[in-house]
């Protein structure tokens, strides 16, 4: 009995009340929509790009996602921002008298611009900005700078391959001019020039001297086939 008496106490009193709840309900949902609309809190527009690194080449371990999130994150590309969307005044952070601009500047690109990597060995680019215009501007500039930036680095990488081939080349070179020169001189010297026929040859012709009997026929023969069991294999290996 008791307890039915106090909920009718509740509903009584709830009843006398209902107009005053009403109003101050009706009021602050009125402030709460004034205070949270644009006037107050300005709305915030996410500009989204997903990049798959389909023509990076792999320079390390890391993989070719990795290395543009790398590039996404370097300090060039944030710069190029700042200076090119002019951050500082539209974050409204003063460069001249704030000393501490460059932290804060560094701190409002980093809660509105984010680099990530997906599942799918993709990179998520985010931008977040009161300016839809600013949030789209600035990740097509991203990608503009991305696309530059990985151009030079594999111009310079590709020169770097270059100039180390041609070397190469070149030391190739010098020492098949070496080898050229040693060969000349067993031709000029010992009038060494194809080992296996000559050996086949003056072997032949030392026989058919022995058999002739012919001393001058016999003293070629042998003193070739010298220069070719003393030069011959230097000469075949060269």
């Amino acid at each position: 009995m008791n307890s039915y008496l106090q909920s009718a106490d509740i509903f009584k009193i709830l009843g006398e009340s209902r107009k005053p709840l009403i109003i101050v309900g009706v009021v602050a949902a009125i402030v709460s929509a004034i205070f949270s609309g644009p006037a107050f809190i300005k709305p915030r527009y996410k500009s989204e790009a997903i990049m798959y690194p389909s023509n990076l080449i792999k320079y390390s371990d890391e993989s070719p996602t990795e290395q543009m999130i790398q590039l996404l994150q370097a300090t060039d590309i944030r710069d190029s921002l700042i200076k090119a969307f002019n951050l500082y005044e539209h974050y409204e952070i003063d460069s001249v008298k704030n000393k501490t601009h460059r932290t804060e500047i560094f701190k409002m690109y980093d809660q509105n611009v984010t680099v990530s990597k997906t599942e799918y060995e993709s990179v998520d680019i985010v931008v977040y900005d009161t300016d839809p215009v600013y949030a789209a501007g600035m990740i097509d500039s991203m990608v503009s700078y991305l696309n530059k930036k990985a151009r030079f680095l594999q111009r310079e990488k590709s020169y770097e391959v270059l100039a180390m081939s041609r070397r190469r080349l070149g030391l190739k070179k010098i020492e098949m001019d070496s080898i050229e020169a040693l060969i000349q001189t067993y031709r000029d010297k010992y009038g060494l020039l194809e080992y296996k026929t000559q050996a086949k040859e003056y072997a032949r012709a030392y026989l058919k001297a022995l058999q002739s009997g012919s001393p001058r026929a016999l003293s070629e023969s042998k003193q070739m086939l010298m220069s070719l069991g003393e030069k011959g294999g230097e000469f075949s290996a060269l």
